[in-house]
């Protein structure tokens, strides 16, 4: 039984409240770090091979894939089982979600637009972030450009901070307009 089991279970006790409600109260009112395993491996490898399914990586604190998430997905699905091609992968990683989100001028190598580049080898690009190491950074990432700045150079962070927010621009008729 996890942490968090346990203290939902004696404050729901303790407080003769559902358990389902105290381990609600639990998660709102703690400071308590969640990962839930709720996806079985067949349904992620299902979602990976649909044209509309985007990577992304909502940076929660203490979670692997805040620094991982593409690494991962890469060596995961296009390496180690082929369930997408690497074109597949680049796509659902940049031009997608940019058009689907509406950041103009992004996601595409093209004239005009913002360089927002990487570049790995594909031979052994992997996630070395785990639960315990969070923080630790993707290995063979050999370049990084953002909006045409070099961040990452020779696989070493270069300090310079070249990201501005981004604004969403939603398209006529799509459910964020």
């Amino acid at each position: 039984m996890s942490r968090t089991s346990r203290r939902s279970a004696s404050t729901g006790k303790a407080s003769n409240a559902d358990p389902v409600d105290a381990a609600i109260a639990v998660l709102r009112d703690g400071d308590l770090l969640i990962a839930s395993f709720n996806q079985s491996d067949d349904d992620v490898r299902a979602f990976m091979k649909r044209p509309w399914v985007m990577t992304s990586s909502d940076s929660s604190p203490g979670h692997p894939r805040a620094y991982g998430t593409f690494a991962q997905k890469y060596a995961q699905y296009v390496v180690k089982e082929h369930v997408i091609s690497m074109a597949q992968f680049i796509n659902s990683s940049s031009a997608l979600t940019a058009d689907t989100l509406g950041l103009v001028q992004r996601g595409h190598l093209r004239p005009g637009y913002y360089a927002d580049v990487v570049v790995f080898d594909p031979t052994r690009y992997a996630a070395k972030a785990t639960y315990t190491q969070p923080t630790l950074l993707s290995e063979r990432v050999v370049a990084v450009l953002v909006n045409g700045v070099l961040a990452v150079d020779e696989g070493k962070p270069t300090g310079v901070g070249a990201g501005v927010p981004l604004l969403r621009t939603p398209k006529a008729g799509s459910c964020g307009a």
